[in-house]
C-alpha cells in the first residue's frame, strides 16, 4: 500500500506496464494484475473446504531464497464490500450485522479463512525459526473503520464513492465507475469503498496506520521493524 511505503520512507513502485528499458525495473516494480491469483483455477475447491499445506501461501520459496521478514495479510471483511452486498443481498434482517450492515455469513467466511491462515503461519514459524513471519490483520483493521464510521466522518460506509447513479449501494454490475451512467461522491475521504470493489485512499491509510502503528499485526510490527 502506498501509505505503508510513505511511513517507511520508501518510494512508490511504478507499474510494470510502463517499463520499456532495464533501468525501469532496477528499484522494484508493481506487477499487480486485477483478478490475479496465487494458484491455478484447478486448485480452488471452496465447497469441500480449504486444505493448506506447509509448503503453500509461497512462503517456503521466499524463505529459501533468503527472505528473513515476511508480512502475510489476511482477507478483508468481504461482507462489507458493495459488490458483495449487491450480489448477495437478502430481505432477512438477521443476515446482516446490526452495527455495520455487513453480511454476516460472508464476514464469517473471511474469519474462517484467516483462522486457517494463522494456523498455517504458526507451522511455518516452527519450521523457520530464523524468519520473522508477521500476520497482518486486514480484517480487523478495516472492520474497525466500518464500526467507527460515524466518528470518522464517513456518511455512507457501505456505498461506493464512484458508481452507478440511483443504484443500491451505488454499485451496478452493468455500469461501473467511469461510465456515463456513473457519478462520484463529493468527498472520497468520507467513503470507505471507491468503486464497490477497491477501497479509497483514506481507507488504505487507516489500514496502514492500524498495521504499522496499531494492534493489527502478530507479532507486533513495531517491535520487529
Amino acid at each position: 500500500m502506498m501509505d505503508a511505503a510513505q511511513q517507511f520512507g520508501l518510494p512508490f513502485l511504478p507499474p510494470s506496464v510502463g517499463g520499456k528499458t532495464q533501468e525501469y525495473f532496477q528499484k522494484g516494480v508493481n506487477f499487480a494484475v486485477g483478478g490475479a491469483a496465487a494458484l491455478n483455477n484447478s486448485e480452488f475447491n471452496i465447497i469441500s473446504g480449504l486444505n493448506i499445506t506447509t509448503q503453500d501461501n509461497s512462503l517456503w520459496d521466499l524463505i529459501n531464497l533468503g527472505a528473513t521478514t515476511l508480512v502475510v495479510p489476511g482477507n478483508f471483511p468481504i461482507g462489507c464490500a458493495p459488490v458483495y452486498l449487491k450480489l448477495y443481498q437478502t430481505n432477512k434482517s438477521e443476515d446482516y450485522d446490526p452495527q455495520t450492515g455487513c453480511i454476516n455469513r460472508l464476514n464469517d467466511f473471511s474469519v474462517y479463512h484467516n483462522n486457517l491462515l494463522q494456523q498455517e503461519l504458526d507451522k511455518q514459524r516452527q519450521l523457520h525459526p530464523n524468519a520473522k513471519i508477521i500476520y497482518a490483520d486486514y480484517y480487523g483493521a478495516l472492520l474497525s473503520v466500518y464500526q467507527n464510521a460515524t466518528k470518522l466522518g464517513i456518511q455512507s460506509p457501505l456505498f461506493a464513492c464512484c458508481g452507478a447513479q440511483d443504484s443500491k449501494y451505488h454499485y451496478s454490475f452493468n455500469h461501473g465507475c467511469g461510465d456515463k451512467q456513473s457519478s462520484v461522491c463529493a468527498d472520497p475521504l468520507k467513503s470507505i469503498s471507491w468503486d464497490g470493489v477497491h477501497l479509497t485512499e483514506a481507507s488504505y491509510h487507516a489500514i496502514a496506520d492500524g498495521i504499522i502503528d496499531g494492534p493489527y499485526t502478530d507479532p507486533p510490527l513495531s517491535k520487529l521493524c
